[in-house]
């Protein structure tokens, strides 16, 4: 039985993940604080199920590359931040916070899995360079965001944390257009946003 493809989910997997970092700007850059990720729930408990639809998707097409660093950066990072919301919810409603050692355990967790991720980005930037150099720029400011919250976790201090939003933000506004370009390109039938 011949294995069909069927319609690219890329185009909304990368508006999808676009919105999530947009979702999250009041708390990156310290207008609300980290609890307001309680309110960021109904569009990450909206927006987890589809992300792994279109993963399955990928995946299915033979997207590889796509499906591989979606996997990892939109499942896992993403999934963990619709968690991080559920525990915050938890203690809010149990009227209890965080200790500070709770919190230093998690900045130093977090420190290595956000240098984990701007290692994957720096190669898939290195990746996407071979197709388009917009694509890479994009993943590589996302690649500096992580780099850069890596450091913050790990004591560098808070501009570390600022340059980390401003890269993770610059990498949602290439998502949002790539995205938007695709879709517009796909169905003209013929370029009308660049992607180069």
């Amino acid at each position: 039985m011949e294995n069909k493809p069927i319609a690219s989910s890329i185009p909304a997997c990368n508006m999808i993940i676009a919105l999530l970092i947009f979702a999250q700007i009041p708390i990156m850059f310290g207008k609300a604080s980290s609890d307001a990720i309680i309110y960021a729930l109904p569009w990450l408990l909206a927006a987890f199920p589809v992300l792994l639809i279109c993963i399955v998707f990928m995946f299915k097409n033979g997207e590889f590359v796509d499906a591989t660093l979606n996997s990892i950066l939109s499942g896992v990072l993403m999934g963990q931040n619709f968690v991080r919301g559920i525990i915050a919810l938890t203690m809010l409603n149990a009227g209890s916070a965080a200790s500070p050692e709770l919190l230093m355990s998690s900045y130093a967790i977090d420190k290595w899995v956000y240098l984990a991720a701007g290692v994957i980005l720096l190669f898939a930037g290195w990746l996407a360079h071979f197709q388009s150099k917009m694509a890479a720029t994009g993943v590589w400011c996302g690649a500096v965001g992580f780099l850069a919250l890596a450091a913050m976790n790990a004591g560098f201090g808070q501009l570390f944390g600022l340059i980390g939003s401003i890269g993770l933000v610059i990498l949602g506004v290439y998502l949002l257009y790539s995205g938007l370009a695709i879709l517009l390109n796909t169905a003209m039938q013929k370029p009308v946003l660049p992607l180069k």
